[in-house]
Parts: structure tokens; C-alpha cells; sequence
């Protein structure tokens, strides 16, 4: 390992006991499973779509559970495309405490959703002290990240 890199990072959490210093040979972390498409209705027993309203339940289950550390993004599908990856955002900050992973759908997205998290954090400095937003992200072919 290069002396320059960095040998830990820090998932920090609003509430501070869901704080996730990664250090090699420290604890590990477990987050939920993102971007499900489809739930389970407790209440009928329906497979169906997953929607808006799902998402303040959901969030608020995951920040509820031990065994989750940080939050993966999930998606309402009658949420708008253009902006669901916001919208997405709003619903996790209110509903969990837990460091939570972005899924911005383009670059410009991406710029507004950390600007959320700064407020959140109490400014930008403040965010970089403490990053309560991590990024969950994969490059589409030809490995490039949409603008």
C-alpha cells in the first residue's frame, strides 16, 4: 500500500452512533439492498410496484434496524424520472439518521444532491468534516458517467 493512501474512511451518520469508520481489520458494515423495484405489501400480500409512499416507511424501517449501517437508494416508481434521484434523497434524510449512499442519475443531479447534504450537514465544511452522503456509482459503457 502507497504511504499517500489513506488506510481508513469515514461513513458518518446525523446520529452519531451509526457513525462507520472503515479501517482495515476494523468491523465490518452492512447496508440494505438498493434499487428494488418491487414490494412485498404487508398488508395484502401483494407483489407489487414500490412507490413513493413506500419509501417513508421503508427508510424509517432501515434506520430502525441494528443490523443495517448505511442506506442503499431505493425508488418509487410513480416518482418522475427526471429528478427521482433527488426526490430520493429528500425521503431518506427524512426518514433515517444513517449515512446514505447516493445514486445520482447524472452529473448536474449529482452537484444538487450534495448540495442537500451540505444543508443537512450544517454547510459544506461541515459535510467534509462529516460526509453523511457516500457514492454508490458504476460508469455506463464506454465507462463514462452521464452529464
Amino acid at each position: 500500500m502507497s504511504e499517500n493512501r489513506a488506510r481508513s474512511f469515514h461513513l458518518a451518520a446525523r446520529d452519531l452512533k451509526w457513525d462507520c469508520p472503515l479501517v482495515r481489520g476494523g468491523r465490518p458494515y452492512s447496508r440494505n439492498g438498493g434499487g428494488a423495484d418491487f414490494t412485498l405489501d404487508l398488508d395484502t400480500g401483494e407483489f407489487r410496484p414500490l412507490m413513493l409512499s413506500d419509501l417513508r416507511g421503508y427508510y424509517k424501517l432501515m434506520d430502525a434496524l441494528d443490523g443495517i449501517d448505511f442506506i442503499a437508494p431505493v425508488f418509487g416508481q410513480d416518482m418522475p424520472v427526471l429528478g427521482r434521484d433527488i426526490l430520493m434523497l429528500r425521503e431518506a434524510f427524512s426518514g433515517t439518521s444513517k449515512n446514505i449512499h447516493l445514486r445520482a442519475f447524472s452529473g448536474k443531479t449529482l452537484r444538487i444532491m450534495f448540495e442537500m447534504a451540505a444543508v443537512v450537514a450544517g454547510g459544506k465544511a461541515e459535510l467534509k468534516k462529516r460526509p453523511l452522503v457516500s457514492l454508490l456509482e458504476a460508469p455506463v459503457s464506454p465507462l463514462k458517467f452521464l452529464d
